[in-house]
């Protein structure tokens, strides 16, 4: 890569770049911000070997590993409310998202990051 080019997508989190007030995530809160802030460093870095570095900060996503979380039908309506796109995200709304940053539509985009989260960190 350094002698061709290319690109690196991290993953963060909605909560590296909004603090959500909680004593129990303040770790996991702090480690996404510092990707998001990696993310940027690098993309000065690594500019001059025409290496991107781009970041995604997803919100909750429906998996298998999330799924107990989001609890009974009136839990997960109360998580839903806290997008204003009114939906829980899935894998596919990340995947399109990185698909787009490793893609030559994105080939003057570096530094950038970008939420994916049915606009919760707007709240």
């Amino acid at each position: 890569m350094m002698k061709n080019g290319g690109c690196i997508v991290n993953v963060s989190s909605d909560a590296g770049l909004k603090s959500f007030a909680n004593f129990e995530a303040d770790a996991y809160t702090a480690s996404k911000a510092a990707m998001v802030l990696l993310t940027q460093a690098w993309a000065v870095e690594y500019a001059k070997y025409k290496i991107r570095v781009n970041c995604v900060c997803p919100g909750i996503v429906e998996t298998d590993m999330t799924r107990p979380y989001l609890g009974t039908e009136a839990e997960r309506s109360m998580a839903e409310a806290e997008y204003p796109i009114g939906r829980i995200g899935s894998p596919e709304d990340v995947a399109k998202a990185i698909l787009y940053f490793v893609s030559e539509d994105s080939s003057w985009i570096t530094g950038a990051i970008l939420p994916i989260d049915g606009g919760a960190i707007t709240k």
